[in-house]
């Protein structure tokens, strides 16, 4: 890994593909750019998950890239999308690693 073996920086990443809200939020005195959803709240979960170098993928996009990667490594666990609904997404996620 480039950033890795020059800068000393190690970061893992979640990917989950769905749909999201993507845009400005807010009144008229405060807006912020950004993303909602469960989707969103999906991939924030694997990538806190993720250990330095890896890249944690949910089921849906691993139907997506299976081709390109029929040999990913494999973890089960369940990943739920929000607070209310426990247990509501079981994933299992997908290991890629690129070196």
């Amino acid at each position: 890994m480039i950033l890795a073996d020059q800068l000393g920086l190690r970061v893992g990443a979640g990917i989950s593909t769905g749909e999201a809200f993507v845009g400005n939020v807010g009144g008229s005195e405060v807006t912020d750019y950004t993303v909602l959803g469960d989707t969103v709240n999906v991939a924030a979960r694997l990538q806190g998950e993720a250990a330095a170098g890896e890249i944690l993928i949910s089921d849906e996009t691993y139907t997506s890239v299976s081709n390109v990667f029929p040999n990913a490594a494999r973890r089960c666990s369940k990943v739920r999308a929000n607070r209310s609904s426990p247990g509501r997404l079981p994933d299992h996620r997908r290991r890629l690693i690129f070196d």
